[in-house]
């Protein structure tokens, strides 16, 4: 799956060297952004964006959010790439957005006070090409940089500074500035002086490198609390699970990363805050493809699975795990579901003749639909441009056998086939809130919201096809990543990278060109949809 840095690199080349047809496809990325920008107004209840001088390639909407006077600041984390010889940062930062049931925003904000940095974190092993925090333990953040390392940071010491940051509106932020310096000061010295005498095991290294400089505001944080270097990183495949009935709570917190050779692999948290290396799997995915994109079901999201006759592959109760499946998308076509307690998967969805980029599962069932009264879902995207729904309990054996030759999931029929990305999809993922709400993002920049519940019914006697909600079209590069909000409703955050200025200035001059076509930034964006676009919350929330 080629990144959005990569895409620009290609576009670059072919436009240097004389490609007429490259330069035309920026004129019109240029020109849909434009459409977009001047339409923010329009069609958005919240639309945030965050201009850095590195392109951004990964990010998580943190839960913490403090709201006053209608307005609420949510923590955010991303991280960037390296360019020339600087160190990628690892950054918390907050994003103010309007409260729920707030008028819509008059223009895209960009100030200062909008979204502000709070605590950078250097990352010396290499790019940080995917992150996530543990749902479990959300202090834990996973940070992967693709053939190189695997590593942990404890953000607890950054959090205290959250709540410094004024959550009125401009010219306040300014005022907290003074305190944060002391307050993180504080909590990393108590963080340091407790956890620097332990041991790390073969394998692993600690960082406790000086920090680089930030840029702009907010304190500067140190290095991972352990660093796993392996060259066998391959990608930007990376989930948290958990093993056990009780998941964390038993000590059972897991991370699975992507491996070369189709591998994945399981490696467990211990109190010092070092990885161990659990288990690694291999035999589900071909020995040259790649996994892509991994996802972790717990037992409420995954429910019932097949009846017993089925269930060849598993214990001898005929029951999968009860703390969950893990789903792994690849690029041999496949999408395997494993069981923690096996080294090969149990399930598998019918098998695609292009890459799969993206795996995802529903939310635990709540009071909204699951898609016309489906059981547990899962979600696959790919190069095909399409977005598949499976429930999950018609899957069949998963095997070795399966997965080695004809599968009995190949005469699986999705729920539903969504096709109006007419491109490579690159992410996909499930409202946490509501689990008919979908949103899937792919090589032109966009991420796509689509109501399951909502549904048209084609002639004929033909399925049905889910509705439409939204395009965001605020990217002019395509979105690698972006994350759903825990804790406000609707909320989603993207990123994506930038076009090259000299690029952009022989675009304006391009025959049939406008001439004031806008620079996209480098941009992190935060953003919801107005109140009247998505569905009603079953808790009460719009």
């Amino acid at each position: 799956m080629e990144s959005a840095a990569e895409v620009f690199k290609s576009l670059s080349d072919e436009y240097c060297n004389g490609g007429d047809s490259a330069l035309l496809s920026y004129v019109q990325v240029l020109q849909r952004w434009k459409v977009w920008l001047n339409n923010v107004p329009l069609f958005y209840s919240a639309c945030v964006q965050f201009t850095d001088v590195w392109p951004s390639t990964s990010i998580q909407l943190y839960p913490h959010v403090r709201t006053a006077s209608g307005l609420s600041r949510h923590a955010v984390l991303y991280g960037n790439r390296r360019e020339s010889d600087d160190v990628p940062l690892l950054v918390l930062a907050t994003c103010l957005v309007g409260g729920q049931g707030k008028s819509r925003p008059t223009q895209l904000q960009q100030d200062e006070d909008a979204f502000r940095k709070v605590c950078s974190f250097t990352h010396t092993p290499g790019d940080i090409d995917r992150l996530r925090y543990c749902p479990q333990r959300p202090t834990l953040v996973a940070v992967k940089s693709a053939g190189a390392a695997l590593s942990l940071y404890d953000i607890s010491p950054a959090l205290s500074l959250l709540d410094r940051i004024p959550t009125e509106g401009p010219g306040a932020a300014a005022a907290a500035e003074e305190t944060e310096e002391t307050e993180w000061a504080a909590a990393e010295e108590n963080r340091t002086g407790a956890g620097k005498d332990q041991s790390r095991s073969s394998g692993m290294e600690e960082k406790d490198e000086e920090p680089a400089g930030a840029g702009g505001s907010g304190a500067e944080g140190g290095g991972p609390i352990s660093v796993l270097e392996s060259p066998a990183q391959e990608d930007v495949s990376l989930a948290w699970g958990c093993c056990g009935p009780h998941g964390a709570d038993s000590g059972g917190v897991r991370l699975y990363s992507g491996l070369l050779g189709g591998g994945v692999g399981e490696y467990a948290v211990r109190e010092d805050g070092s990885l161990a290396e659990v288990a690694i799997r291999r035999g589900g995915h071909d020995g040259d493809a790649t996994v892509v994109d991994l996802a972790w079901g717990s037992p409420s999201d995954i429910g019932p699975h097949m009846p017993a006759a089925e269930a060849g592959s598993c214990h001898s109760d005929g029951a999968l795990a009860s703390s969950g499946l893990l789903g792994s998308a690849g690029t041999d076509g496949r999408t395997l579901l494993w069981d923690p307690r096996q080294r090969q998967p149990a399930l598998q969805a019918p098998r695609c003749r292009r890459d799969v980029n993206a795996v995802a599962f529903a939310a635990a069932t709540d009071c909204g639909g699951g898609g016309d009264g489906a059981g547990p879902l899962l979600a696959t995207a790919g190069d095909e441009g399409i977005v598949r729904i499976y429930d999950i309990r018609m899957f069949g054996n998963g095997g070795a056998s399966a997965c080695g030759g004809s599968s009995r999931t190949a005469g699986v029929p999705a729920l539903h086939r969504l096709k109006a990305h007419n491109c490579r999809a690159l992410q996909v993922s499930f409202s946490p809130h509501i689990r008919s709400l979908l949103a899937s993002s792919d090589d032109q920049g966009r991420v796509l919201l689509w109501d399951l519940d909502r549904t048209t019914h084609l002639g004929e006697g033909l399925d049905t096809r889910p509705q439409l909600l939204f395009v965001h079209a605020g990217h002019p590069l395509p979105v690698d990543d972006f994350s759903w909000s825990t804790e406000l409703y609707g909320t989603l955050a993207s990123v994506s990278g930038s076009i090259n200025p000299e690029v952009v200035a022989a675009a304006r001059a391009y025959p049939g060109a406008e001439s004031d076509l806008p620079q996209p930034p480098s941009a992190v964006q935060i953003w919801r949809p107005s109140e009247d676009i998505l569905p009603q919350d079953p808790h009460g929330n719009r």
